[in-house]
């Protein structure tokens, strides 16, 4: 993504590279400042958004303006919002409302009420630089009870990891992968740099295709557009109908409990966000893997071919994922099932000959000649 041109709505906070910035902030002389030490100095800035349906991670992106980004998804179905601190120096709470909203990205920002002092912003860093392997780390409010992290007890926990792999999400979303380990809870919170600069907002996780630690966040460059005033000015009404629209909470559900291999619980989360959203193609492709670990091959193309349709650029990645169940109902000797879906994936890719020595392979283990 290129970068947003500097605006007059461009704060100082938002420039990567912001000579103006405040000088108990730059990072000169901290080339040698430990992970606990960087830790220490960002983390009165992380906070937790707490709604009447859950909670997520957010951080402060501009005190002067009593901004707090988070995740889209995390202030989805309306009602209060509130903003915890933790700030050694003024810790409580304060009621927000919401200011702004991405129309594509999984971001939003919220307003802080009261008078009470935030701390101070985080620096956003720039993604152009990020590499492979370079070192992260996070900081949140995981966990499965929103008792223990208003009480504090799960609130700024901190994970370490690195950038796995640049990425795409399936809607097209540019974001980093990486290893640290992330929660639900953790959705909306900071993805730092070694340097202590946010280059991403935790979004979400992987787990449900059977990899750990397989986490992304969205680059930070959406952010800094939101707050550069993307796009055109939403009015209340349109930023209500993008926050009671709850099919990204639905379908973060949805991921949790395929998660944690709960196959009907997860169709049901997939159904309610596909009613909130007809055009969810990101819903439909896991629906469509739901169905697949429930023995509806037939229901489960249906989804793919679906999705497919609504986000051609899911082509590929569907392919890819009929190898991978194939592959898996393999292994499991599900040869049926096999066979199935290395047919739907030689409909896709007709030219890949290995996807007949596999579907092959399987018709002899089979007897089937």
């Amino acid at each position: 993504m290129t970068e947003t041109p500097r605006t007059n709505l461009d704060p100082p906070e938002f420039g990567p590279d912001n000579p103006e910035e405040p000088k108990e902030r730059q990072p000169k002389g901290r080339e040698n400042e430990t992970l606990a030490e960087t830790y220490k100095r960002v983390q009165a800035s992380v906070v937790t958004v707490k709604t009447e349906s859950g909670w997520g991670t957010g951080f402060v992106l501009d005190a002067d303006k009593r901004w707090i980004a988070t995740n889209r998804h995390v202030i989805e179905g309306g009602g209060e919002i509130t903003v915890i601190f933790y700030d050694a120096r003024s810790p409580g709470q304060t009621t927000a409302s919401v200011a702004r909203v991405h129309t594509t990205a999984d971001i939003a920002i919220v307003k802080a009420g009261g008078s009470r002092s935030l701390p101070p912003a985080v620096k956003l860093g720039n993604t152009d630089s990020v590499q492979p392997a370079d070192p992260i780390f996070t900081v949140g409010s995981p966990g499965s009870g929103f008792g223990a992290v208003g009480k504090g007890i799960l609130a700024q926990t901190v994970t370490k990891g690195i950038i796995s792999a640049v990425k795409r999400d399936f809607e097209g979303t540019k974001c980093f992968q990486i290893d640290a380990a992330l929660n639900h809870g953790n959705s909306g919170g900071p993805l730092f740099n070694e340097k202590g600069e946010v280059i991403g907002v935790n979004t979400y996780g992987l787990g449900a295709l059977g990899k750990e630690n397989l986490n992304f966040a969205i680059y930070v460059d959406y952010l800094r557009e939101l707050g550069n005033g993307y796009g055109k000015t939403l009015s209340k009404k349109e930023i209500n109908r993008l926050v009671n629209d709850r099919a990204d909470t639905y379908y973060q559900k949805g991921f949790s409990a395929w998660t944690e291999k709960k196959y009907r619980e997860a169709l049901r989360y997939f159904n309610e966000a596909i009613s909130q959203r007809k055009d969810f193609a990101k819903a439909y492709l896991m629906r469509g893997m739901t169905y697949s670990m429930l023995g509806e091959n037939d229901l489960a193309t249906s989804d793919f071919e679906k999705s497919a349709r609504l986000d051609p650029k899911l082509t590929g990645k569907i392919l890819d994922l009929y190898r991978r169940i194939a592959d898996g109902f393999n292994k499991a000797g599900n040869y049926e099932g096999a066979i199935f879906f290395y047919g739907k994936a030689i409909e896709i890719s007709p030219a890949d000959s290995s996807l007949y020595c596999a579907r092959g392979h399987t018709y002899y283990l089979v007897k089937d000649f």
